[in-house]
Formats: C-alpha cells, sequence, structure tokens
C-alpha cells in the first residue's frame, strides 16, 4: 500500500487481484486479514465518495461528542440500519432530505437546538408545506437524533420540540354519501373491503391482511392483530363481530379475506 492510498480513519481504498473495482479495506486484527468490501465503482473519485458514505454508515461509533457529529451523518446511519427497512422507507428518506435542505452544511448535532428546530419548522411552513405535513417531517428527524442517543453513538441526549399538528383535513362521510357509494357497482373484492371498512373502522391495512383464521364467529371477535405480529401503539385491537359481517365473513373459507 502507497502513503497517497485514499484513507478514512481506519478505512482506505483497494482493489482484489484482477479486478479493476474499489473496494472499501480495513485491518481486522481478530483475523490478521485485510477486508473488503466492492463500492462498485472502478471510477477514482466515484469510489472516494462511495469509500465516505461506506465510513459513516459501518465504522462504530460511541459516545461521540455532539459537537463533532454532523446531523447528515445521523440521518444517514437511522435510514441505513433502521428506517431503510420499513414500510415508510420512501417517506422517511423524502423527509430526512427535506430537513438537511433546510440547515447549514455540515451542521453538527450540538446545533440542533430548540430554536434551530423552530427555525426549521417557519422555514418549511414557509415552503407551503402544511402543519401536519411539517410535524411529520420533524418527527423523522427526531426519531434519528433520538435512535443514535439510544445507541450510545453520542455523549448527550438533544431536547426535541415538535411543532404543532394543525387541524388537520379529515372529513366524515355522510349516511347519504356512504350509500351511495355502497350502491356503486364493483368488484367482490371491493365489496368485501368496503363492507370491512364501515364494520371494523380500521385502518386499510389492517384489513388487507385480515384472515378467517383471525375471525372467531363462535364468541364474535376480530383480532386485527396478525399472530406473531407485536402489537404497536397503532394497536390493531380485538373487536366484536358487527352482525352484518358474519354472512361476509363466512363466505370465506379460509385465508385472506380480501383477495
Amino acid at each position: 500500500m502507497s502513503d497517497n492510498t485514499f484513507r478514512i480513519g481506519q478505512y482506505f481504498l483497494g482493489k482484489r487481484p484482477n479486478s479493476e473495482s474499489w473496494c472499501a479495506c480495513w485491518y481486522d486484527s481478530k483475523t490478521r486479514q485485510t477486508k473488503r468490501a466492492s463500492l462498485g465503482t472502478n471510477i477514482l473519485q466515484e469510489a472516494k465518495i462511495k469509500l465516505a458514505e461506506y465510513v459513516t454508515e459501518h465504522s462504530k461509533r460511541r459516545n461521540e461528542s455532539v459537537l463533532d457529529t454532523s446531523l447528515a451523518s445521523v440521518f444517514m446511519r437511522y435510514f441505513k440500519n433502521h428506517s431503510e427497512k420499513t414500510r415508510s422507507s420512501g417517506p422517511n428518506r423524502r423527509a430526512l432530505e427535506l430537513m438537511l435542505d433546510s440547515m447549514e452544511v455540515g451542521a453538527c448535532v450540538a446545533g440542533y437546538t430548540v430554536a434551530e428546530q423552530k427555525r426549521i419548522a417557519s422555514h418549511l411552513r414557509s415552503k407551503g408545506y402544511s402543519a401536519g405535513y411539517t410535524r411529520r417531517v420533524m418527527g423523522v428527524a427526531a426519531a434519528a437524533v433520538n435512535w443514535v442517543w439510544k445507541n450510545g453513538e453520542i455523549d448527550r441526549q438533544i431536547p426535541i420540540v415538535l411543532p404543532p399538528e394543525g387541524e388537520g383535513r379529515d372529513r366524515i362521510m355522510t349516511i347519504e354519501e356512504m350509500a351511495r357509494l355502497w350502491e356503486v357497482d364493483m368488484p367482490s373484492h371491493l365489496r368485501m373491503f368496503l363492507a370491512l371498512l364501515i364494520g371494523t373502522a380500521s385502518r386499510p391495512e389492517a384489513l388487507l391482511q385480515l384472515t378467517r383464521e383471525q375471525c372467531d364467529l363462535k364468541h364474535g371477535v376480530i383480532d386485527l392483530n396478525p399472530p406473531g405480529r407485536a402489537r404497536t401503539k397503532k394497536r390493531r385491537p380485538r373487536i366484536p363481530v358487527p352482525e352484518f359481517l358474519r354472512s361476509w365473513i363466512e363466505s370465506v373459507p379460509c385465508g385472506p379475506l380480501v383477495t
């Protein structure tokens, strides 16, 4: 290895024998061998950028000073190691990008004060984002900062104050509107879905995952939480079976009710 090898901490650029692709390399003291991970490029400048991303994502961090830890690195590690694996990965990534666009380049965790949080909230509102969406965006950022604290990566916790949600835009359908919707000609699976929505007032995702086995008609109970799934703060409770739904549920011998 020459002295001018591009290096970030213990990581450096290198190549496998008979390969033109650059790798992130580091020395493993336990095996006394150099480990490599492909960066997927043979262009040096791209490899330097990808190495920086690799280090940000994979390097072990313990009790780093919030003065020396950038929010960009916090957001990236949170997304790659946690949020990317969730169903909300797309919206969460967009939220973190909006947050970075609202900050100074290189902003550190220590600078994410309550006053700075209020400034960012005002900035997002001035860009036309609703109060509810602004709160959601800043909630994702708060989750990232709290995640690195709980994982012992920074040396102190950062106070978080989320902006108010706003009044929202929910509107409840009238009985007449529901009747007109029910009278519309639709495929059988949509009819089942609509019947379940009316009968349970549950989240659409819970109903799309609901199976015949979760419906105990003998005791008149629907368990909206699938077997083996942990009950989250969104719950998915056990609810009574509305009488009009019995025939709909009985029409499905087994498996998902909405197919």
